[in-house]
């Protein structure tokens, strides 16, 4: 099937553009200041438009007439000249029956759009958007995630309207997954509802993403509470600065190896990473509550148990290339010793942070 994406250079536009490339759809492409011929040459050759391209806070209220209604009256004109029936989906708002001039333009549209329809029997889908992110779209401009994402991550100031309404907000990659499902199942609902729409306040989707940020300088993990939380973490990772992409870890290197602490959660937990060189051991401690969950990446060891409660001992070969997962046991002392020829690399869970004061840990004296 060859798709006609006009817009395709913008937010929506692009992520869509990539999403249907990767479905194996011919992707025809119409962006602003191409030559009017191009447009007429796709809208012949393609099978579906999807017409996404318009104007969203232009310089002049002017530009809404020529780039939201000019385009898609000549989209329709080209089409209802040439006699030719083509399903269309096309972008609208939610605020269509606000008196702006951004929802009077999308309103103008959708009355062309029908007009079209009702010529042409053509199908025809309008997708009234709430607030759409994710990554790719224009800070400062038309989104307030993508602003507060762009911002916050370089340490920049946001500001808050006292305004607490509750906002309707829908993720890109839930959007671009509808539209294909529409041209899969090619079932064109004039107003489809859209899935996985979440309602929060803007104030309180910056106290979220403010989070994020606290919780990277720190190396935390973020508590996700729900779906709308994580698809805000990959937005908010989008945005971040190139000087952002890396961090630097603690080395804690001594005579058995090195130690480093590589991912911390106060709600799953911590991962670590370690090395233990031959002939060198690891732990000879206990806990009363902790546990911790080893995998050897690297290497071959004998790991030793012994019960606390009474003195009963467990010893059991491990190794990365039977990929062993072996626990310490709460109340058993547990070492793990390296009996290879080369540097063991084992990676840990814990189901809670390493804090000195109070690590549940105790070296175990015979």
């Amino acid at each position: 099937m060859k798709i006609l994406v006009t817009g395709s250079n913008g937010f929506i536009g692009k992520n869509l553009k990539y999403f249907l490339l990767e479905k194996k759809y011919e992707i025809l492409e119409y962006n602003r200041h191409e030559i009017k011929k191009k447009l007429i040459d796709n809208l012949k050759k393609c099978d579906l438009i999807i017409h996404l391209a318009g104007e969203n806070r232009p310089k002049t209220k002017n530009l809404f007439k020529i780039n939201n209604e000019g385009l898609t009256k000549e989209i329709c004109k080209t089409l209802i000249k040439n006699k030719i029936s083509k399903p269309i989906i096309f972008s609208s708002t939610i605020h269509i029956n606000e008196t702006n001039a951004y929802a009077l333009s999308k309103k103008n549209c959708e009355k062309t759009l029908f007009d079209y329809k009702e010529k042409t029997k053509a199908q025809l889908s309008i997708l009234r958007l709430p607030n759409i992110y994710g990554k790719w779209a224009k800070h400062n401009y038309n989104s307030v995630i993508a602003t507060f994402c762009h911002n916050l991550s370089r340490n920049k100031k946001i500001k808050l309207s006292k305004d607490q309404k509750l906002v309707k907000f829908l993720y890109i990659d839930d959007l671009v997954e509808q539209i294909n499902k529409i041209i899969k199942k090619k079932i064109f609902q004039l107003y489809p509802k859209f899935n996985n729409t979440h309602k929060s306040t803007v104030k309180n989707v910056a106290h979220i993403i403010k989070n994020f940020t606290k919780n990277d300088k720190i190396k935390r993990l973020n508590n996700f509470k729900n779906l709308f939380e994580k698809n805000l973490y990959s937005t908010y990772v989008s945005y971040l600065p190139q000087s952002k992409f890396t961090h630097q870890y603690k080395s804690n290197l001594d005579i058995r190896g090195n130690f480093i602490e590589f991912i911390k959660s106060d709600y799953y937990g911590q991962v670590s990473i370690f090395t233990i060189k031959p002939k060198h051991q690891r732990g000879g401690h206990y806990h009363h509550s902790k546990v911790e969950t080893f995998l050897i990446i690297q290497g071959k060891a004998v790991i030793e148990f012994q019960n606390l409660r009474d003195n009963k001992s467990y010893i059991k070969n491990v190794s990365s290339k039977k990929l062993n997962l072996f626990r310490s046991i709460p109340g058993w002392v547990h070492s793990i010793r390296n009996n290879g020829k080369n540097s063991l690399i084992c990676a840990v869970w814990a189901n809670e942070i390493f804090i000195k004061e109070r690590s549940d840990t105790y070296t175990y004296k015979q």
